[in-house]
């Protein structure tokens, strides 16, 4: 991988996942929209195509809870320190694309950097041994 992988493709064993999916469901696959490598480490980018009323961060925050965005990212942060190593993820960015269609300032987008105490949490509620 140089600097940005498009597309990573994951499974987890449902085992894994700490009662997030129902007992005997098999595997959670999903595809990382996106993985850059910065200098400090590595971060996760999605883009989104939610139809909002508008896109400025309050609206995009209340997008993010209703659709369980949180919750993705958490696994795919997981999923990607499987393979990149330990503590290798720094932050998520999700980028709402319709935003850019509205011709106001607003961002349309979310950026969440991912702190040690949180990523412990995520293990620790995901059962995910990296």
């Amino acid at each position: 991988m140089k600097d940005r992988k498009a597309e990573v493709n994951f499974v987890l064993d449902e085992s894994n996942l700490g009662g997030v999916r129902e007992e005997g469901a098999g595997a959670l696959n999903g595809s990382i929209g996106l993985l850059v490598r910065r200098d400090d480490g590595y971060y996760i980018v999605d883009w989104k195509t939610n139809a909002l009323d508008d896109y400025k961060d309050a609206t995009v925050a209340t997008a993010m809870d209703e659709a369980g965005y949180h919750l993705q990212y958490k696994i795919y942060s997981l999923a990607a320190e499987k393979w990149l190593g330990e503590n290798a993820v720094n932050g998520v960015a999700y980028l709402f694309v319709r935003g850019g269609e509205t011709g106001t300032n607003a961002s349309g987008k979310f950026v969440h950097p991912i702190k040690e105490e949180e990523r412990a949490e995520f293990a620790k509620a995901f059962r995910v041994r990296i």
